[in-house]
C-alpha cells in the first residue's frame, strides 16, 4: 500500500500523493531485510550507489554515438567525480533512482532506433513509465519527446506509437489507481503546492530561516505563503487569481524570477532546502569536508559550475540544431540522443521553473549537463582548429 500516513498509523489511508517508484524500491530491501537493524538500508545505499555508477555509464553510451572518444571520457570523468551526484548516492531521495531510469531510457532509445526494434522500443517506453512513477515530472517527457520525433522522423511513426503506448501503460495504471481512492491527497495536490511555493521568490530563504537556523521568525515570514498554499487548495480558481494578482504587482520582479533567477538557481551549486552545499541531510566526515583530494576536486567542480552551465546551454543549441545528410539508422541514433538530451534538459529547466527550483533537482540530469556542455566545448575546438588551418593555408 502507497500512503502518507504514519508507520505505526492505527489506521492507514492509501493515496497518491508521492510518487510509488522510490518507495517500492526501499520494500523491496525492507522486505528482504526487515526494518530492523541496518541491513535494509546498507542494501539501499549500496543500490544507490551501484545505480549512480550505472548512471554514468549509460550517459556515456548516449553521448557516444556523437562525441569522439577522448570529449567522451571528459564528460564521464566530470560526471563520475560531480560531487552532487556522489553526495545524493548516500541519501534515501529519489534522484539518484530517477537519474539512473532517465539515462536508461535514452539509452534504450537509441538502441531501439538503431535497430529499428518495437521490442527495444516498448523497452524504453517501460523505462520511461518506470522513471515518471519515480518522479511524474517526467510524464510529459514522453509526449513531447514523441511529437518532436513523429515531426521530424518520418519513417519512425510506427515506432513512436510504440514508444507512447509503452511509456504510458504504467502511469495510466497510477493514474487509475488515483482515480478510486477516496483520499485528497494526490500528485495534483502537490503540484499545487509547489506552484504556490516556487511562486515565492524569498520561500527558500524562509524556510532555511525557520528549519535549517531553527529562528522562530521564520514562521512569521512563511504565513503569507502558507494562507497562499491553503487558498490555492481551497479553490484553484481563487488561488491563482489571487497569484496573479500578485503578479501584477511588481511584474518586471516576477519575470526576472522565472525567466533568470529559477533558472540559475536550479542549475546552481548550493541546495537551499536542505543543509545547504552539495547535501540535502547533515553528515559526518564527508570526503569532500576531510580529503583534501576530494576537497579539491569539489573546489575544482564549484568553481566550474556556472561555465559548465553555460557551455551546456550553447551544447543545447548545437544538439537541435544539427544537421545531417545521411539518414542510415546509426546516424539516425545518433541525431535522436542528441535531440532526447537536448529535449530533456530544456524540459526539465522549464519544469523547474515553472514549480520549485533547487540545485538537488537537477542532480538526475546533471551527467546530460556533461555531455552538453563537453558537446558546446568540442565544437568550439573543431571551429578554433579550423581557423588556425585557414590561416596557415592563407599565410603559405
Amino acid at each position: 500500500m502507497f500512503s502518507t500516513s504514519a508507520p505505526h498509523a492505527t489506521v492507514v489511508v492509501p493515496d497518491s500523493f508521492r510518487d510509488p517508484g522510490f518507495p517500492a524500491l526501499l520494500a523491496v530491501w525492507l522486505k528482504l531485510f526487515g526494518d530492523h537493524g541496518q541491513g535494509w538500508y546498507a542494501g539501499i545505499l549500496l543500490t544507490q550507489t551501484l545505480l549512480g555508477a550505472l548512471t554514468v555509464l549509460l550517459v556515456m553510451l548516449v553521448g557516444r554515438r556523437w562525441l569522439s572518444p577522448p570529449w567522451l571520457a571528459a564528460a564521464g570523468v566530470l560526471a563520475a567525480l560531480w560531487p552532487h551526484n556522489i553526495a545524493m548516492t548516500a541519501d534515501l531521495l529519489t534522484e539518484t533512482l530517477f537519474g539512473f531510469l532517465c539515462a536508461l531510457a535514452l539509452w534504450l532509445l537509441t538502441v531501439a532506433l538503431e535497430k529499428h526494434s518495437r521490442m527495444w522500443m516498448a523497452a524504453t517506453g517501460l523505462a520511461l513509465g518506470c522513471a515518471s512513477l519515480t518522479n511524474a515530472m517526467l510524464t510529459p517527457f514522453f509526449l513531447l519527446l514523441v511529437l518532436v520525433f513523429f515531426w521530424q522522423a518520418k519513417p519512425l511513426r510506427r515506432l513512436l506509437i510504440v514508444l507512447l503506448i509503452s511509456a504510458a501503460l504504467l502511469p495510466g495504471l497510477w493514474q487509475v489507481r488515483g482515480l478510486t481512492l477516496a483520499s485528497h491527497d494526490s500528485a495534483q495536490r502537490r503540484a499545487l503546492i509547489n506552484l504556490v511555493q516556487g511562486s515565492w521568490p524569498a520561500y527558500h530563504e524562509d524556510w532555511r530561516i525557520l528549519i535549517v537556523h531553527g529562528n522562530p521568525h521564520g514562521a512569521v515570514l512563511l504565513k503569507p505563503i502558507d494562507a497562499s498554499q491553503t487558498q490555492m487548495l481551497a479553490s484553484p480558481a481563487a488561488g491563482f487569481k489571487a497569484m496573479f494578482a500578485r503578479f501584477a504587482t511588481q511584474p518586471w520582479r516576477y519575470v526576472a524570477w522565472y525567466v533568470w533567477h529559477k533558472p540559475v538557481a536550479l542549475w546552481g551549486w548550493n541546495i537551499r532546502m536542505g543543509q545547504g552545499d552539495i547535501y540535502e541531510y547533515p553528515v559526518v566526515n564527508s570526503p569532500f569536508n576531510t580529503n583534501p583530494i576530494w576537497r579539491l576536486v569539489a573546489a575544482l567542480c564549484y568553481a566550474l559550475n556556472r561555465w559548465i552551465a553555460v557551455a551546456a546551454l550553447a551544447g543545447v543549441v548545437l544538439l537541435l540544431w544539427r544537421r545531417t545528410t545521411t539518414h542510415d539508422a546509426a546516424t539516425l541514433a545518433a541525431k535522436a540522443a542528441g535531440w532526447a538530451t537536448a529535449l530533456l534538459l530544456l524540459y526539465a529547466t522549464l519544469i523547474y521553473a515553472i514549480f520549485q527550483a533547487e540545485p538537488r533537482y537537477s542532480i538526475p540530469f546533471r551527467g546530460f549537463e556533461m555531455l552538453a556542455a563537453i558537446t558546446a566545448l568540442a565544437a568550439l575546438a573543431r571551429w578554433v582548429a579550423a581557423w588556425r588551418a585557414r590561416e596557415r593555408a592563407a599565410s603559405a
